[in-house]
């Protein structure tokens, strides 16, 4: 982890969003889903 990264911590999960990559997820929400066969993804939103 780099001096300006951002560590955003949610129950047991942790994301680590460098610096210079910060813009990519500004107005964006990380959302999980589950298909109807039980498999789940991570997909980011923009809000």
């Amino acid at each position: 982890m780099l001096q300006n990264d951002q560590l955003f911590e949610f129950e047991e999960l942790q994301i680590l969003i460098h610096e210079k990559d910060n813009v990519y997820f500004d107005n964006t929400k990380l959302d999980y889903t589950k298909d109807v066969f039980g498999n789940g993804k991570f997909q980011l939103l923009k809000i």
